[in-house]
């Protein structure tokens, strides 16, 4: 690519997304009617507003979007916080 991109979509608008895949601005290949219709560009011009108006998780929870590795650390402190818990209860209860 050269270090080239191609333009971000997620604040155009639909005519916006559909005109940048029917011409191809910068690297981003053109795709004529013979290879797209008209309904998969309306398809797929929906999904990209779609995704702009959701917030996907990476990791699954929304623990501020920062991913799985980071939601796997905090579940691992959450389970060990509840193991050094009942060790403790356990303790105390033996020292009866």
């Amino acid at each position: 690519t050269n270090g080239g991109t191609a333009p971000p979509l997620y604040d155009a608008t639909a005519t916006q997304v559909a005109e940048a895949v029917r011409v191809g601005p910068g690297l981003m290949p053109a795709f004529p009617s013979q290879v797209l219709d008209d309904r998969q560009v309306d398809d797929l011009t929906a999904y990209v507003q779609r995704l702009r108006s959701e917030r996907l998780d990476r990791g699954g929870n929304p623990l501020g979007r920062l991913g799985p590795l980071v939601e796997g650390v905090v579940a691992w402190l959450a389970v060990l916080g509840l193991l050094v818990a009942a060790i403790r209860w356990l303790g105390r209860r033996a020292g009866e």
